[in-house]
């Protein structure tokens, strides 16, 4: 199997999977909905997942995660959209801010790949980091072991509610308070603190995901390689870039 050094959190897209699943819906008339928004509790996809062929990206871009989901969604959940590409800059000492204050990021798409931060591709999300996160938060825990939850399960513990928030992204809510406060507060005073705070409280995991709902219809239209420069920074998903971050080491010869 090729080796790749990119990888993500598999996690489910709604807080009721995990009673859902143990309901048994995973296998019911409603699996091809469950394994897509529920791939975490469903076991569509392993917690730390990343794609395992080099030729996901195409079999994705060809219409395979609906027509053969069950090998697609084990195989290629990053380019599947079951699980969101971690984000970090690959080049050290700042040669990716570097470049990026140079302009390169506009003028060689292929440094994308390399330094997704540094040219803006990532979105701070609230995404749970242990595999049993949706179980713990149906149990309660998010209220019982408050500290802990939110800092490892922030997407269980609902710590990104757009509708209490008004965003979806994973920031301080008052970045001067916040700063007044300190990291120190964020064990003492979890509840408060991780809530308004999340970011400087490290909940926050930096991952390769669309910022704005429109993007798939964009990309379908073509938006990707008509007007690169807002595209890519803004629908990176979409635009196939995210699954670029994945760097395979020997080439896959198996097909789907």
């Amino acid at each position: 199997m090729p080796a790749t050094s990119g990888w993500g959190y598999c996690n489910d897209e709604n807080d009721s999977c995990a009673n859902w699943a143990k309901n048994g819906e995973c296998a019911g008339k409603n699996a091809d909905f469950m394994k897509k928004t529920c791939p975490h509790s469903c076991s569509a996809c392993h917690h730390l997942c990343r794609d395992a062929e080099e030729g996901c990206r195409g079999w994705a871009e060809g219409g395979q995660c609906t027509e053969n989901p069950d090998y697609m969604f084990k195989t290629c959940p990053t380019s599947c959209g079951l699980c969101k590409a971690k984000c970090y800059d690959k080049e050290p000492n700042d040669v990716c801010g570097q470049w990026a204050r140079a302009g390169e990021c506009q003028k060689n798409p292929a440094i994308l790949s390399t330094c997704p931060v540094a040219c803006g591709l990532c979105t701070s999300m609230c995404l749970d980091k242990h595999n049993d996160c949706p179980q713990w938060a149906a149990a309660g825990q998010c209220n019982d072991n408050t500290a802990y939850m939110m800092k490892t399960c922030p997407n269980s513990c609902h710590l990104c509610d757009a509708e209490k928030h008004g965003t979806s992204a994973c920031e301080d809510r008052d970045h001067t308070q916040c700063l007044i406060w300190g990291e120190q507060e964020c064990d003492v005073n979890p509840l408060a603190l991780l809530t308004t705070c999340p970011k400087l409280c490290g909940a926050c995991t930096l991952a390769c995901a669309d910022k704005n709902p429109d993007c798939p219809g964009w990309a379908s239209s073509g938006k990707c390689e008509e007007d690169k420069a807002f595209m890519h920074p803004h629908c990176p998903f979409s635009c196939g870039l995210c699954a670029t971050m994945e760097t395979f080491k020997s080439k896959s010869k198996d097909e789907i």
